[in-house]
């Protein structure tokens, strides 16, 4: 097997097929321009959904005890604010489902949480990769 794959590895060498070729890779982390404390973890998001969906619940009843003829699209229009909300920490749970980790940031939802300069912030992992061949 050995010689077999020294044989294939000289032809590919040979042929062009691959190159021996310096490569060097770089990385740093570049803070995001998002505060930290505005960051939402997955235990608070699931939190604040779940007392949103109760307060929403809580007023639309409310509403319609005090107007029962109102429909309710009358009702729903009164909580948009809340209904936005609702969305937006629906939409960041399902990213960080399908990311699977546990902080968002719903002005940077692409950061991650890491240690940049000793202090954990919301940021990004920058990769560089060159070779020693001119362009």
């Amino acid at each position: 097997m050995r010689q077999i794959f020294k044989q294939s590895a000289q032809l590919a060498l040979r042929t062009g097929a691959v190159g021996l070729v310096l490569q060097a890779l770089d990385g740093t982390k570049i803070q995001a321009v998002a505060s930290g404390y505005s960051g939402w973890s997955k235990e608070y998001m699931e939190k604040l959904l779940a007392a949103l969906d109760a307060a929403l619940d809580q007023t639309e009843l409310a509403l319609l005890q005090e107007n029962p003829e109102a429909p309710a699209i009358v009702c729903r229009r009164g909580l948009a604010g809340r209904q936005a909300l609702r969305e937006k920490i629906k939409a960041g749970l399902a990213q960080l489902a399908a990311d699977g980790r546990n902080h968002y940031h719903p002005l940077e939802p692409e950061a991650r949480r890491m240690k940049v300069g000793g202090v954990n912030r919301f940021a990004y992992n920058a990769q560089a990769v060159t070779d020693g061949q001119e362009a």
